[in-house]
C-alpha cells in the first residue's frame, strides 16, 4: 500500500475546500441590506399576520440556515414546501446545504438527490450532491457530480475544476486525466490563478514517484488506487498480519452486557477495549483463543449508558493492535432496566438483503430521518441476504450495507426462506448471529436460537421462526411461547417473524399452497396464543410490499371469513384521522386487539392485489418501519425510501 509523504508536492497542494465557507455560494438566502437578525424579525412579524405565507417562510428558513439555526431552518423550509409545491425544489437545495452545515451528510445527500431530480439543469444541485458525497468519503461519486456541475454551469467556476481534480485524485483517477481536466478549465475560463497553480503543481508531481499516491485511509473509504470509495467498506489496517474482513457488529444487548463480533483473514486472539469517555482509560476484555470469527462478551456494564469501544488483537512481543474503533464512530448504549418508561425507538427492516440501490435508499432515508442516531432496538424480519443466504451474500447484503448501524446498535434478526442453512463453519444465519437461548436479555429461556424473546425498557419482544421450526399446536415453540407470554410483566408485547398471517402482496395468505402452508399455519396456530397473551403489534416480511391492519382480534381463517366484530377498532388509528387505537392493561374485552403489519419492502417491491380486507392501507413502496414507544404510547410510521411518512398510527394504553 502506498502512502502520501509529508513533503510530497501533491500532499501540500491537495487541501480539502472548507464546506462551511462555501455554503453561501450554493443557494442564495433571502437578501436585504439589513442584518440577518433584523430581516428575520421582519419576516417573523409578517408571519404573525399571515402565518401560512410560503414565500415568507422560505425566506426566513433560508436566513435561519445562514445563521446556523438548523432546527428552525428545517421547520420553515419544510412547511414552505408543503404549503406551496413551487418551493419544494428550492427548499431541498437549502436543506442540503443546512444538513451539510449541521454535520449530517446522509441527510444532505438525500435532500441533494431530491433537488437534483427536480432541477436536472441546476449546477448548484450538482455541487451540493458532490459535497454530500465528499463528506461521506465517496470520492468517485463526488468527482462525477462536480463533472456534471461543470457541464451544467454557464460558465463554470474555477473551483468546480479544482474540486473535480481533488476528488478524482482521491478516487485514483489517472494523473494524466486529472491534468487534462485542469487544462480544459484554463482553456474555458482563461488563466485563472488557482487553476494555473494547480496545473503547475500537477506537472511537478507528474515527474515524481509520489504522484497520485492516495491519502492516508479514513473510516469508510478504501485506500486502493482505482476503485471508487464505498462508505460501507473498511480501510486497510496496518501491515501486522491480520486484516479486518467483517465488523465489528453488536449482538445480544442487555442492560449490563453486549456481545461484539468481527472477522479477520487469519487467526488471532481477541481484545475489546471500552470506556464511557474517549479521554478516559479503557477496560480491556481479552480472549486468548485463536480464531478468525471473534466473539467477545462485555459484562458488568451500567444500564442505559453509552460506551465507546475498539477491537483488536496482540502480536509477537505482547503489543496490541487496534483493527477498528477507538473514536466517536464506535459506540453502543446498553438497554435500560426492565419496565423503564422509555423513550425507545425501534427500526424494522423486512426482506432487506438485496444489497442493491433499493436497500441503500431505504437505509439512507432512515439515516436522514434519525439524524445519524442509532436505533435503540433494530429488527430484521428475514430474507436478510439474497438469494440463498450464503456467507458472501450476507457480506454484501448485511455487513457491508449496514456497517455503520451494526457497529453502533444491536441487531435482532429472524430467519426467512432465503436464509438457507449451509454446511461448514461460519457459513449461515445461525453461525453469523448470536441470539439469546437462556433468557439472557429477559423473557423465558427458549433453548433455541430459532425463536427467543428479550426485553427493552417496557417492551417484551418475541421472535418466532416461521421457516424451519414446527408450527404445530403441540410443538415446542408454541409451548414455549405460551409460557413466555404468561411470564412477562412488560406493558407492551411486540412479536415478529417472516411469513405474514395476512397478506395479499407477492404472497397470498389465503393460499394453502403458498410457502408450504406457512402463512396459514402462523395465522391458525400462532395468533390465538399471541392474542391470549396480550400481543399489541405483529410485524412480518415475505410479501414485498407494505400492508397494515385495523386493530384486530379473533380472525384466524381465510379473508372471506372476516366479520366486522373482529375489528376491535375499525378506524385508521391516526390521531389526525379517526383517532388512536386504545387498549387497557386491565379488563378482558378492552385489552383485546393487535395491529398486523407486513413490511417486506426494505430491499425490493413485488406488487400483488394488495386488497386484504383486514388492512387499513396497502402500498407497493420501498421502505422500513419506525416505532416510538414511551410510557403507554406506541407510535408506528412507515418511512418510504424517499424519506416520506406514508402511513402512521398510534396505540395508547391506559390502566383500568
Amino acid at each position: 500500500m502506498r502512502h502520501t509523504t509529508r513533503n510530497s508536492p501533491i500532499a501540500a497542494s491537495l487541501a480539502v475546500f472548507a464546506l462551511v465557507a462555501t455554503f453561501g455560494s450554493f443557494v442564495p438566502a433571502a437578501r436585504a441590506d439589513a442584518p440577518n437578525s433584523e430581516r428575520i424579525a421582519s419576516l417573523s412579524a409578517q408571519l404573525l399576520r399571515t402565518p401560512l405565507a410560503a414565500e415568507v417562510l422560505f425566506d426566513r428558513g433560508s436566513l435561519y440556515r445562514v445563521e446556523g439555526e438548523w432546527d428552525r431552518a428545517r421547520r420553515d423550509l419544510g412547511l414552505a414546501a408543503r404549503l406551496d409545491p413551487r418551493f419544494a425544489a428550492s427548499a431541498d437545495l437549502e436543506r442540503a446545504a443546512l444538513e451539510l452545515g449541521a454535520g449530517r451528510p446522509s441527510a444532505a445527500l438525500l435532500a441533494a438527490r431530491h433537488a437534483h431530480n427536480a432541477l436536472p439543469l441546476s449546477a448548484d444541485a450538482c455541487r451540493l450532491l458532490a459535497r454530500a458525497h465528499s463528506a461521506l468519503g465517496e470520492a468517485a461519486e463526488a468527482a462525477a457530480a462536480f463533472d456534471e456541475a461543470i457541464a451544467r454551469a454557464n460558465p463554470p467556476r474555477p473551483e468546480d475544476f479544482l474540486d473535480r481534480a481533488e476528488h478524482e485524485l482521491r478516487a485514483g483517477v489517472a494523473p494524466a486525466v486529472v491534468l487534462a481536466g485542469i487544462e480544459n478549465g484554463i482553456e474555458r475560463l482563461g488563466p485563472a490563478v488557482a487553476l494555473v497553480r494547480r496545473s503547475n503543481s500537477l506537472r511537478v508531481d507528474a515527474s515524481s514517484s509520489a504522484f497520485g499516491a492516495p491519502p492516508a485511509p479514513r473510516w469508510g473509504s478504501r485506500p486502493t488506487s482505482s476503485v471508487p470509495a464505498k462508505r460501507s467498506e473498511r480501510p486497510e489496517p496496518p501491515d501486522h498480519g491480520a486484516r479486518l474482513l467483517r465488523g465489528p457488529y453488536l449482538q445480544l444487548g442487555t442492560p449490563t452486557s453486549v456481545v461484539v463480533r468481527w472477522r479477520t483473514d487469519v487467526q488471532t486472539d481477541s481484545r475489546v477495549a471500552y470506556g464511557t469517555a474517549l479521554t478516559d482509560a479503557w477496560m480491556p476484555v481479552d480472549d486468548s483463543e485463536m480464531t478468525t470469527e471473534h466473539e467477545v462478551q462485555i459484562d458488568g456494564l451500567q444500564p442505559a449508558s453509552r460506551y465507546f469501544y475498539s477491537i483488536g488483537h496482540s502480536v509477537d512481543g505482547g503489543a496490541r493492535w487496534t483493527l477498528a474503533g477507538g473514536d466517536a464512530g464506535f459506540s453502543f448504549t446498553t438497554s435500560p432496566a426492565a419496565n423503564s418508561s422509555g423513550p425507545t425507538r425501534v427500526w424494522v427492516l423486512g426482506d432487506s438483503g438485496t444489497g442493491n440501490k433499493d436497500a441503500r435508499a431505504v437505509r439512507e432515508a432512515w439515516e436522514s430521518f434519525s439524524g445519524g442516531r442509532a436505533p435503540d432496538v433494530w429488527l430484521m424480519l428475514g430474507d436478510n441476504a439474497y438469494n440463498t443466504g450464503t456467507d458472501e451474500e450476507y457480506q454484501r447484503g448485511v455487513f457491508e450495507m449496514y456497517s455503520h448501524q451494526l457497529a453502533n446498535g444491536v441487531l435482532w434478526p429472524t430467519r426467512g426462506n432465503h436464509d438457507v442453512l449451509h454446511g461448514g463453519p461460519a457459513n449461515d444465519y445461525y453461525d453469523l448471529f448470536t441470539m439469546p437461548t437462556r433468557g439472557e436479555a429477559g423473557g423465558l429461556p427458549s433453548g433455541s436460537e430459532a425463536y427467543y424473546s428479550f426485553d427493552h425498557a417496557n417492551i417484551h419482544f418475541v421472535c418466532l421462526d416461521s421457516e424451519g421450526t414446527s408450527r404445530a399446536p403441540d410443538s415446542p415453540m408454541l409451548a414455549w411461547l405460551e409460557a413466555d407470554l404468561a411470564e412477562t410483566k412488560q406493558p407492551w408485547t411486540i412479536a415478529f417473524w417472516h411469513h405474514p398471517p395476512y397478506s395479499k402482496g407477492s404472497h397470498d395468505s389465503d393460499d394453502v399452497g403458498d410457502s408450504e402452508r406457512r402463512l396459514v399455519d402462523m395465522r391458525e396456530n400462532i395468533l390465538p396464543v399471541l392474542e391470549r397473551g396480550g400481543v399489541d403489534l405483529v410485524m412480518c416480511g415475505h410479501s414485498h410490499a407494505y400492508e397494515r391492519s385495523f386493530l384486530l382480534a379473533g380472525h384466524y381463517g381465510f379473508s372471506s371469513t372476516l366479520e366486522e366484530s373482529m375489528k376491535i377498532d375499525a378506524g385508521d388509528g391516526r390521531e389526525d384521522g379517526d383517532g388512536a387505537y386504545e387498549k387497557w392493561t386491565g379488563g378482558a374485552t378492552r385489552a383485546k386487539g393487535a395491529v398486523y403489519a407486513v413490511a417486506g419492502s426494505s430491499g425490493r417491491t413485488s406488487g400483488g392485489s394488495l386488497d386484504h380486507p383486514v388492512m387499513v392501507t396497502s402500498i407497493n413502496t420501498l421502505g422500513s418501519l419506525v416505532l416510538d414507544v414511551e410510557g403507554g404510547r406506541l407510535d408506528v410510521s412507515f418511512l418510504d425510501s424517499t424519506g416520506s411518512i406514508r402511513d402512521h398510527f398510534t396505540i395508547v394504553k391506559e390502566q383500568d
